[in-house]
């Protein structure tokens, strides 16, 4: 499954995703959105993406600037993610 973020978005703004019965998720972006996982960071835009990588992955992830990128991941819980 495949989600993306809104175009538009508040400073504290909050999404918490997980996948508890099969399959994997990832996230996808708008133009000049960026999400953030520890010291790494996906590709500024439509095509930075996040995927879990196994069943039960969950995130946790908060905006810190409106409307353009940088949402920070301050939780992740199961399996590994990737960022691209």
């Amino acid at each position: 499954m495949i989600f993306t973020f809104l175009s538009t978005f508040t400073v504290g703004s909050t999404v918490i995703i997980t996948n508890i019965n099969a399959g994997v998720f990832s996230i996808a972006q708008n133009a000049g959105q960026t999400i953030h996982l520890g010291n790494t960071s996906t590709t500024t835009g439509i095509g930075g993406i996040l995927s879990s990588t196994a069943v039960r992955d969950l995130l946790v992830l908060t905006c810190s600037v409106a409307d353009t990128d940088f949402w920070e991941t301050y939780g992740s819980i199961g399996g590994e993610v990737t960022l691209a």
